[in-house]
């Protein structure tokens, strides 16, 4: 019996076994021999398993919902209660400590367990929710910190002097005219004006490069009592530098001082953040986005996107080719479209949308005025909430109408009534499909 002992341990001790069993035996003599069994416990307690178990849960709850529902993604809520999950899983992870070290028990964190949950739901995020994750990722690049490292490949950027000007009590209008390079708007706490700029010269050697950057110059002038121009199509002497150049901007202005801002690129990116006064911004070649401005905004372009968020004012945006991005604007929205897409989100104020060719995707949680989409080529996707009061107009040329709220009754190609008790307008032409979804 004792040579069974020794086998019998050792598989139980490579084996997964979560327990071990041990035999003991009189070592000799005559003496009626005795079997004593003695669990030991040696499995861990994982901290954490329970929160990631219930992320799993919720996600897969989320994704059911989803399923079951018409028109509204619930999946993105997880872009607001993320943090719950770090929450949760560091207050299972003190509480298991504490009652663990009590009992003398071993435990550990359960590091697998939560990065897969973690990976699950960034994974279904990013399937269910695409728009979302590229809108982060632009907020992420529009950084003003990363001005000077967002100089293409392939250039020798050239740092030109810092502008500083004291701003009188008249200066209310600024005025920028520039020819290529991106320009970046930004408020602060300061009393004066700065503007910084970095000349990035390509094809050209260092030496060549501070030649070449020599020559573009960037003038900070009054014109008026009341105005000042910042000029940055100017060059010193009578030559322009032959190689190929970006010059981009960077404008600092006092947050307590209100000045009109009115932007003239030829072929150049605009960024503004957080403009307290009216802004006016026309590029001939190049993406507008504009963010946190409490007054009105006016964004055209003959080439690129419009991306507006948090507009408190007017916002009024045409492109010729490109798509218009806007979220949370509140109080009218004009727009115009040839040739891209429109995605909006919040629209809490008038809408006039006009499409020429492209699809039009609108969600908010209210209507709060009258709305008018037109889609010359294209589909219109609208999602509201599934208690509005609306008058309802939907004529579809080619397509389809859906809808899932139950007064309104649909048609080939219009459905005219009211949802609730009627009220505010909804208006929508289109040549190809329209859908009017309800939230929930």
């Amino acid at each position: 019996m004792a040579k069974l002992v020794v086998p019998i341990r050792r598989f139980l001790s490579r084996s997964n076994c979560p327990h071990r069993l041990w035999f003991v035996y009189p070592p000799k003599g005559n003496e009626k021999q005795t079997m004593t069994k003695e669990f030991v416990s040696t499995s861990f307690i994982r901290a954490g398993r329970f929160t990631a178990a219930m992320s799993l849960v919720c996600i897969g709850g989320l994704l059911l919902w989803d399923a079951l529902s018409t028109g509204y993604s619930h999946i993105k809520l997880l872009k607001v209660w993320w943090p719950l999950i770090a929450i949760s899983w560091a207050f299972e992870v003190l509480v298991t400590g504490l009652l663990k070290r009590r009992q003398k028990k071993k435990w550990k964190v359960d590091f697998v367990g939560i990065s897969a949950a973690l990976i699950v739901a960034v994974s279904v995020f990013l399937i269910a929710q695409p728009n979302l994750f590229h809108n982060w990722v632009r907020s992420i690049q529009f950084d003003f910190s990363m001005m000077k490292q967002m100089v293409l490949e392939g250039g020798v950027p050239i740092t030109k002097p810092t502008i500083e000007q004291q701003l009188s009590e008249d200066i209310d209008q600024l005025t920028i005219v520039h020819e290529t390079g991106d320009i970046y708007i930004e408020t602060a706490e300061t009393e004066t004006i700065e503007v910084e700029s970095i000349v990035t010269i390509y094809e050209a050697t260092q030496q060549e490069a501070e030649v070449a950057a020599a020559a573009v110059d960037l003038k900070l002038e009054q014109a008026a009592p009341n105005k000042l121009v910042l000029d940055g199509k100017s060059y010193t002497g009578s030559n322009k530098p032959r190689q190929p150049f970006q010059f981009d901007i960077k404008i600092t202005i006092p947050e307590e001082k209100f000045i009109e801002l009115d932007i003239q690129v030829n072929k150049g990116n605009v960024y503004a953040q957080r403009p307290v006064a009216p802004i006016y911004v026309h590029a001939n070649e190049g993406d507008i986005r504009i963010v946190d401005a409490l007054d009105r905004v006016e964004a055209r372009t003959s080439k690129g996107d419009i991306e507006c968020n948090d507009i408190k004012g007017m916002a009024v945006l045409h492109t010729m080719k490109g798509n218009v991005y806007g979220q949370r604007l509140e109080s009218g929205v004009e727009l115009q479209v040839q040739q891209g897409n429109i995605e909006l989100d919040e629209i809490n104020s008038t809408l006039h949308a006009v499409a020429h060719n492209g699809n039009v995707n609108i969600s908010s949680s209210k209507l709060s005025g009258y709305w008018s989409v037109e889609n010359l080529k294209g589909d219109v996707n609208l999602v509201l909430p599934q208690d509005v009061n609306m008058a309802v107009d939907l004529h579809s040329l080619k397509g389809s109408i859906m809808t899932n709220y139950s007064s309104l009754g649909s048609d080939e190609s219009a459905v005219i009534d009211s949802v609730g008790e009627g009220g505010v307008g909804l208006r929508v032409r289109a040549s190809g499909s329209i859908s009017l979804q309800h939230k929930g």
